[in-house]
């Protein structure tokens, strides 16, 4: 049987609040709307994330289920508010559906110890599922009737995985003592293919100072043929790299794609040294890494414990590198120009880490192709304060906050660059005024 987990937004909300089992299982979980309530509420405090997913088997929605966890822990990871609507019961979707979101976890959360979940005493039918599922009591009761029940991950659940990860930052460790020379005893190639399984790993060692800095060293040394880079930008762009888990926020996903988006710049980057790359290539890396920046959730910048994510400021850099490539075209530079602009009228939450500095970088290589006049220019400048209403101001301020980061950085950059664009300042020191109009 094929399910899938689909996240709950705007767009199925409320078909998922529709979701209700059987009136005799009504006492055993909590409606879809009060699970979805504690995104908001974090009832059980600020450092665990609420994550809802709907339940489809194909076009329909079955069922519902909420995963709870805190990224921090090895073992805080919840699964809540677990129910298959009255009409799809007695299918198998709940089996399939556990199986699903147990694997969700592992894949997501490689360093999850254990997997939780509550169940009413008296729902025997759900216990008798979850144990056979590999879930057992752990003595914790809640209310006097929720049992806590426990699925501890073992050697069979991820050795394979762990072992090859190992295996690879062993051999990435010997290279990078090794002054980053190409081993002579491994394929490089099928070394860099690991590493892009790898390269959202949250072991940040291995993923930023091992994968990504062996991969930054081998393609500035030419070590990869030009096929191999192709080879390299396609995997990067996929739905499995740049657009895994896209939408996610607050989850280990954003490493995957974080990481993915730097490699597009390298490789880029040797396009413009040597160009090798079809213009439809440039073409669809251009709008993949535009559609990607559009739909970035996770603005975090470092995380505890896990290193870098940064993903508004790599994917800043791959606009920067691809904003050069001369074959680029005018509609594609203001699309960038636009992504840039939505991103910081749309995030409301404060960049922390710098991402106005990288922007800013990606800005003046698009002003430095000379391709918009000076009125283009005053036009998108100005529309940041044209799109900010007042009503923003006051409920938003960290909307203002990335605005004005954004708008001094350029200013900076081009009165220290001694910028031909010297001209453009007294635009946007005006647009920065009209903001606090």
């Amino acid at each position: 049987m094929t399910i899938q987990l689909k996240e709950v937004d705007r767009s199925n909300q409320e078909e998922a609040m529709q979701i209700r089992p059987h009136e005799d299982q009504l006492a055993f979980t909590p409606t879809v709307a009060v699970s979805l309530s504690k995104i908001a509420l974090k009832p059980d405090g600020d450092e665990i994330t609420y994550v809802p997913f709907a339940i489809y088997s194909g076009e329909t929605m079955v069922g519902f289920m909420m995963h709870a966890f805190d990224d921090r822990s090895d073992h805080q990871y919840w699964i809540n508010g677990f129910v298959i609507d009255a009409k799809y019961q007695e299918h198998g979707y709940g089996k399939a559906a556990m199986l699903a979101m147990i694997n969700h976890i592992k894949e997501r959360n490689r360093h999850c110890k254990e997997i939780k979940l509550t169940v009413h005493k008296n729902n025997k039918v759900a216990k008798k599922l979850y144990e056979k599922l590999g879930f057992c009591e752990n003595g914790i009761v809640f209310d006097d009737e929720e049992l806590v029940m426990s699925k501890v991950l073992t050697d069979a659940d991820r050795t394979a995985d762990e072992l090859e990860a190992a295996k690879l930052k062993k051999i990435l460790t010997k290279v990078r003592e090794n002054n980053y020379e190409v081993p002579s005893e491994h394929n490089p190639w099928e070394l860099t293919k690991l590493m892009m399984k790898y390269i959202g790993v949250q072991d940040g060692e291995l993923r930023d100072r091992l994968i990504y800095s062996n991969m930054y060293r081998w393609i500035k040394a030419d070590v990869f043929t030009s096929e191999q880079l192709r080879g390299l930008l396609r995997t990067s762009l996929d739905q499995d790299h740049l657009f895994y888990g896209l939408g996610e926020k607050g989850t280990n996903s954003v490493f995957t794609r974080a990481f993915a988006v730097l490699i597009i710049p390298l490789v880029v980057g040797k396009h413009l040294a040597n160009p090798f790359l079809e213009q439809e290539e440039i073409s669809h890396a251009v709008n993949r890494v535009l559609d990607y920046m559009d739909q970035e959730k996770d603005i975090r910048g470092y995380v505890y414990k896990k290193g870098w994510a940064h993903a508004i400021a790599h994917g800043a850099d791959a606009i920067d590198e691809l904003a050069l490539v001369p074959t680029v075209t005018k509609d594609e530079l203001n699309r960038m120009l636009t992504t840039i602009q939505l991103k910081f009228l749309n995030t409301h939450e404060v960049f922390l880490d710098e991402e106005e500095e990288r922007m800013t970088t990606a800005i003046v290589s698009i002003m430095d192709r000379h391709v918009f006049s000076r009125d283009e220019l005053t036009e998108w400048i100005e529309g940041f304060a044209n799109h900010v209403t007042r009503e923003t101001c006051q409920f938003l301020p960290e909307h203002l906050l990335n605005i004005k980061l954004l708008l001094q950085a350029l200013i900076n950059r081009l009165m220290s660059s001694g910028s031909e664009y010297q001209s453009l300042i007294p635009v946007i020191q005006t647009t920065k005024k009209k903001l606090y109009a």
